[in-house]
């Protein structure tokens, strides 16, 4: 009787476990970026997202930068009026961007360049895109998604890294640095901390010095303000 009761309640529990499974297997990078830094439970200030690509060879010309460019400004539908462009070129470099505000207020960057590097005789193309928003992101992977939708015949490889600041009013003591760190990072110093650090909440990593390494932490206070800033960012950004 009573195995007959364990199997029961497994049976009525295991399709919960398994959706619990599933949907924290699922979850972005992004929004994982997004959960770790309510974690540190600081007020946030702002919060950039940073997309970085490798163009294909036939889009590095000065006509291919443009047009990258040009698709980047119809994407994010930028503003006419907020709207600024430029252009910079020498022997060994090409660029082209522009900046401007989307319908949801937020500001955004965008350039694509090209460089060539005279030690290895070869030239490569570039693309990048930052969006800043005050707060959190309505849409934490929207950048990424629109990008890959429409300019992925363009884009050989790419890197996106999410960055957000908050802060905490006044000084911390050692006992709230030893609570972030419990939550975060499991590492504090006195009223500081700068860190490079592994964290299974982020994929991919970088070898900064060899050491295995996927997400930025930065706490820092300033005397002036009376405040204690903190930033969480991952990746860690590699050319």
């Amino acid at each position: 009787m009573q195995k007959r009761f364990i199997v029961a309640i497994l049976l009525i529990i295991a399709p919960f476990m398994l959706l619990y499974f599933l949907s924290n297997k699922d979850i972005s990078q992004g929004q994982r970026v997004v959960n770790a830094f309510y974690n540190s439970k600081a007020n946030i200030l702002t919060s950039v997202v940073r997309y970085k690509g490798e163009l294909y060879d036939n889009n590095k010309d000065d006509e291919g930068l443009k047009r990258v460019v040009e698709k980047i400004s119809t994407l994010f539908k930028i503003d006419p009026c907020s709207m600024e462009r430029y252009q910079n070129s020498s022997d060994t470099y090409r660029e082209h961007g522009i900046s401007g505000l989307t319908p949801g207020n937020n500001y955004i960057r965008a350039r694509a360049w090209a460089e060539y590097d005279q030690r290895s005789e070869k030239e490569t193309g570039y693309v990048e895109i930052e969006q800043f928003c005050d707060g959190l992101w309505n849409n934490v992977d929207e950048v990424k998604r629109k990008v890959e939708e429409s300019l992925g015949n363009c884009i050989k490889k790419s890197q996106t890294t999410y960055y957000i600041t908050g802060v905490y009013e006044g000084k911390l003591d050692d006992k709230q640095l030893e609570e972030i760190r419990d939550r975060i990072l499991n590492y504090s110093r006195e009223n500081e901390i700068n860190v490079f650090a592994y964290s299974p909440l982020y994929n991919g990593y970088t070898i900064p010095d060899s050491r295995k390494a996927n997400l930025k932490l930065s706490i820092r206070y300033s005397p002036y303000e009376n405040k204690t800033f903190i930033s969480i960012s991952s990746p860690i950004e590699i050319k």
